[in-house]
């Protein structure tokens, strides 16, 4: 259950950040299915739009972000050490209705103590499509490669509801390609703006 809040601090650079809680099912180390709960890592991110839009060029944006420990790591929620992640991305126009978007990024993932996690290249693509004055089609691609070998695939689509200008809903659902990804997922959410003095 994330909650994400940004700030527009001038027209084209935001600020965020995400907390939440998180509840997970999954076989603990004696074979049994655990139900655990608790709070979820800390992020901080950045948006900085550092090229516009023009007739053949995308708009592109640097989104720099670090998620600092604050799950439960005995019980299997956080690794208890920071991650930090730099992505690129990229949006065009291609008529009134069709968006089109890309993005790639590293991230450096912290290693507990004992491990010896690996870094991960992430990329994707994305498109949306106004299907009706308030009907948003919307659809993805995503790929997380290891820097020493292995790569999953997976895809989500949906739809993103504008109930007021200010205010939308979200639900989408997905399922793995290839490689070590979900075989299965939905998500829904909320987005709402406001306009501060």
């Amino acid at each position: 259950m994330p909650l994400a809040l940004t700030y527009g601090v001038l027209p084209r650079w935001d600020i965020a950040a995400g907390w939440g809680e998180q509840f997970e099912r999954h076989t603990g180390d004696n074979g049994n299915i655990e139900h655990v709960g608790g709070c979820d890592d800390f992020s901080l991110s950045s948006k900085l739009l550092f090229l516009g839009e023009d007739a053949w060029l995308p708009a592109q944006t640097l989104c720099p972000a670090v998620v600092l420990p604050a799950a439960d790591e005995g019980e299997g929620l956080g690794s208890g050490v920071a991650d930090y992640d730099l992505t690129w991305m990229a949006s065009k126009s291609i008529t009134d209705t069709f968006n089109v978007h890309a993005n790639v990024g590293y991230t450096w993932v912290g290693d507990p103590s004992g491990d010896d996690l690996s870094d991960v290249v992430h990329y994707g693509v994305a498109a949306d499509y106004l299907l009706a004055e308030r009907l948003q089609a919307i659809g993805e691609v995503v790929g997380e490669a290891l820097p020493e070998g292995g790569t999953s695939w997976f895809f989500r689509s949906g739809f993103r509801y504008a109930v007021s200008d200010s205010f939308a809903l979200v639900l989408a659902a997905g399922s793995k390609i290839a490689g070590d990804a979900p075989e299965f997922c939905a998500e829904s959410g909320i987005v709402w703006v406001w306009e501060t003095s």
